[in-house]
């Protein structure tokens, strides 16, 4: 992943908008900041969670690598957990 993800960190998401395309990236997210820059995120294939999880960067770490995952970069608040 490029690491210009990790400039969303302490912006303020104020949209999101999904796409779907017929050529490449098929998906698009993107995510819109109340600075009026937006951060995209796509791909050919990926699925959002079913909602807003209450628990913190370590249990996501957990999910992770429970999963058999593993974390390439992590920024914020999760940066020093891995």
């Amino acid at each position: 992943m490029k690491s210009g993800v990790a400039e969303i960190v302490g912006r303020q998401v104020a949209g999101i908008i999904v796409a779907t395309n017929k050529r490449s990236p098929e998906q698009q997210l993107f995510l819109t900041f109340s600075d009026g820059t937006y951060f995209e995120i796509w791909g050919s294939n990926f699925n959002c969670s079913g909602g807003v999880d209450q628990k913190g960067p370590q249990a996501a770490i957990n999910y992770i690598t429970q999963n058999g995952g593993t974390i390439t970069a992590a920024y914020g608040n999760a940066a020093n957990l891995t």
